[in-house]
């Protein structure tokens, strides 16, 4: 059995390893290069951004991992898969205080990268929203689910289980809440993965990018008396 632990108010440690974690484990994937104008120092402050405004509005949820004997001086075992999430009512970046926490990142994007951002992906990724079941309905849902922003395993502990544990605790918190669990994604190997622990393809749009196009996929999980339910 995987556990799995609720991070409340970590320390600057803890997001500077969450922030190389998910550096290590988002390596070369098409999504945080487009958001970082595909340099590392920018995608380090985008995650890092992610990880704060998790802590300050939404939840984490992390893996330590179990293999670990401390030494004299150990301060504590490492984190090794991480789940960032907002329950219902939060939305990320939708307070001063979170756009605050994202704004260095936001102001190190170059031009083009601002243009792309707001001119390309995120019109996209409304009609996304509004073509997966009806702008005002489906909107509703997502800020009334628990949106799942990061997920994210280091490569040398993946295929241990570590992200569907994560994902169950998003699910339980679902669960309590009387609401759902949504998250979007880009490729096919996630996909297949996120019908394998219970959520259903909402809807699907072309984003295109200067770095090529891809598949955005909005994928949602039902909890208890609905077709989507996976037992936990």
């Amino acid at each position: 059995m995987v556990s799995v632990h609720r991070l409340q108010d970590p320390s600057d440690a803890q997001i500077e390893e969450l922030t190389q974690l998910l550096l290590i484990a988002h390596d070369g994937l098409i999504v945080p290069r487009m958001m970082s104008d595909s340099r590392k120092d920018i995608e380090e402050k985008w995650h890092r951004s992610g990880v704060r405004i998790g802590a300050l509005e939404g939840r984490i949820w992390v893996v330590y991992d179990p293999s670990y004997t401390p030494g004299p001086n150990a301060v504590g075992a490492p984190i090794v898969a991480v789940v960032v999430a907002f329950g219902p009512g939060a939305m990320p970046m939708a307070s001063e205080a979170q756009r605050a926490l994202g704004r260095d990142y936001i102001d190190s994007l170059s031009a083009e990268g601002k243009k792309w951002q707001n001119e390309t992906f995120y019109p996209l990724m409304e009609k996304l929203v509004e073509e997966s079941g009806g702008e005002e309905k489906n909107f509703e849902q997502v800020v009334d689910s628990w949106l799942t922003i990061l997920l994210a395993t280091d490569p040398v502990h993946q295929r241990k289980g570590y992200a569907s544990a994560l994902l169950r605790e998003v699910k339980q918190a679902a669960v309590e809440d009387g609401s759902i669990v949504t998250l979007f994604t880009f490729s096919d190997e996630l996909e297949a993965y996120y019908l394998s622990q219970g959520f259903t393809v909402e809807g699907k749009i072309d984003i295109p990018s200067p770095l090529g196009n891809w598949v955005h996929r909005e994928m949602m999980w039902v909890n208890a008396g609905g077709a989507q339910q996976e037992p936990l």
